[in-house]
């Protein structure tokens, strides 16, 4: 399979515009995914799946306003709404946190970090699967930031419309993932964006608070791996 690559540059919202236009085909496969996963796996419309992001917003705003005018941009160059993109952004809180999500709990990605000298003399390494669902194979893409001033350049793995995911950054900051199963999680930060927000760091230090910010409504296993031969 090839996975599509962007190269994102300019303000937030113009670089979602570009985003939301290069990957607007692998947008919409990838809503009419969650349309059904919505439904098959808790019973919502995607109508429900919206309010449901929207009970995260509050969470967003301030903070993560930068993340959310990317959003915005992505959704006028897909030509889908905000609320859409939001509910993208919020797949992970939708599908399996409540009371009701353990009988569709998600089956975990195998993920690792092995720092030296265990690992090897000059590196440390980290990787991982991406254990999904096939449908999304061909909603897949690889984003590219540049540097912004104190932010390094990033490169990560989502699914197209997803602002944050699984990578690494100019300032030798690796992230790894496995979704683990929520019974009874309260609303909070959504898992994407605290993804994007740990790759958006320059020290293990930051990315670690980055990771563990409170309130977390979706429990998963972040590895965070340095050059320097440090993971968390």
């Amino acid at each position: 399979m090839s996975i599509k690559q962007v190269y994102l540059d300019g303000s937030p919202f113009e670089r979602g515009l570009y985003y939301g236009r290069e990957c607007a085909s692998e947008i919409h496969a990838g809503m009419e995914n969650y349309r059904r996963m919505f439904r098959n796996a808790r019973g919502f419309t995607w109508e429900q799946a919206q309010a449901f992001a929207a009970k995260l917003l509050p969470f967003l705003e301030g903070k993560y306003d930068v993340y959310l005018n990317e959003m915005k941009g992505i959704a006028e160059g897909a030509d889908v709404s905000f609320e859409d993109i939001l509910a993208l952004n919020c797949r992970t809180e939708i599908l399996y946190s409540g009371e009701d999500s353990g009988k569709n709990g998600p089956d975990e990605c195998s993920a690792f970090s092995a720092v030296y000298p265990a690992a090897s003399a000059d590196a440390a390494l980290a990787g991982q699967t991406w254990d999904y669902t096939v449908a999304q194979r061909d909603a897949m893409v690889l984003v590219r930031l540049p540097k912004e001033g104190n932010i390094p350049a990033r490169l990560f793995f989502t699914e197209a419309g997803m602002i944050g995911g699984i990578g690494v950054n100019a300032a030798g900051l690796s992230l790894t993932l496995n979704a683990l199963e929520t019974k009874g999680a309260s609303l909070g930060v959504p898992l994407r964006i605290r993804m994007r927000s740990v790759l958006d760091q320059s020290s293990i230090n930051n990315a670690y608070v980055e990771a563990t910010s409170m309130p977390i409504p979706f429990a998963s296993n972040l590895i965070i791996t340095h050059k320097s031969g440090v993971s968390v």
